[in-house]
């Protein structure tokens, strides 16, 4: 974007050197994207992306010139939702801006001190704005996060009770089983017994 504006603005080296810049950025975080996880290779990127807009505005002398860019900078680094990112980002800023008061002649030539004061302030707000706004978020994602957890839990306790139901229900009919294998066997054994007696009260009744 920045080497775009720079080629609009009629900055054709400029916009070269920035955009080379930003390919070689690229180029190198997909090439060891597999070796370093996700968020580390974006912290590599938006950091690097703020260096280039950093040296490049600088060494035309319209670092203040800028300021919204380094705000949309700011937005880009948010979206790998990593808080201490986002702060290294702010904190680079500020050093940028607040060093260039200093070396005015290199960093805002021509600019006025009542507007690059008021210009660092704005982007001050809108930083923390975006950090505001994305520390809520990951706020939510962590709490969404949590009652998931939970309910995985809850699910899990409600999966070993009905478990143990079955078992206990499994337990149950099995003694059941038995009681009933039981109660066959004694009526077989009763039913044999009458026979027997009714056998002997036959015999007795013929020798009679």
């Amino acid at each position: 974007l920045f080497g775009i504006l720079n080629l609009v603005s009629g900055s054709v080296l400029t916009a070269l050197v920035t955009i080379g810049a930003g390919c070689l950025t690229s180029t190198v975080v997909l090439c060891i994207r597999n070796k370093i996880k996700f968020t580390t290779a974006g912290i590599l990127l938006t950091q690097a992306q703020l260096f280039i807009i950093i040296i490049i505005s600088s060494s035309n002398h319209e670092f203040h010139g800028m300021f919204p860019l380094l705000l949309a900078s700011m937005a880009f680094a948010g979206i790998y939702l990593n808080k201490q990112n986002m702060i290294i980002h702010w904190v680079i800023m500020d050093i940028a801006a607040v060093a260039g008061m200093f070396m005015r002649d290199m960093f805002y030539s021509g600019a006025e001190t009542g507007f690059l004061i008021k210009g660092i302030a704005a982007v001050n707000v809108g930083a923390y704005l975006v950090y505001y706004l994305i520390s809520v978020t990951v706020k939510q994602i962590i709490n969404v996060q949590n009652a998931e957890k939970e309910s995985e839990k809850l699910v899990e306790q409600v999966q070993s009770q009905m478990d143990e139901s079955n078992q206990m229900m499994q337990n149950q009919q099995q003694v059941v089983e038995k009681i009933a294998e039981v109660s066959l066997a004694v009526n077989s054994s009763v039913m044999r017994m009458k026979d027997v007696a009714e056998n002997i009260s036959s015999s007795a009744e013929q020798q009679q």
